[in-house]
């Protein structure tokens, strides 16, 4: 990926860029959520839809797993980490 970045022009850039930053701000709870996104996706696929596996993995789980962490890391992670650092100034 750093390859990528350092060759692409600089319209690029501000994508990758974009891109990146959301990756890394949201990965933990990524880690964290995706095999119980991709679960229950799963056994809602294969109780209603019956889509093939990738097609449920890639349009369905992968975009609710980036989206449960995002919500995760909004309205979890950062008021967390806030706390915490208000509570380490007080100290």
């Amino acid at each position: 990926m750093c390859w990528v970045a350092a060759n692409w022009n600089q319209r690029h850039n501000v994508i990758l860029t974009t891109c990146m930053h959301f990756l890394g701000i949201t990965s933990y709870s990524l880690y964290l959520l995706h095999p119980i996104v991709f679960g229950i996706c799963n056994s809602i696929n294969f109780k209603t839809c019956h889509l093939p596996f990738v097609v449920m993995a890639f349009c369905v789980a992968l975009p609710a797993s980036l989206l449960a962490s995002r919500c995760s890391y909004t309205f979890i992670e950062k008021p967390a980490m806030n706390w915490a650092k208000r509570l380490c100034g007080k100290v």
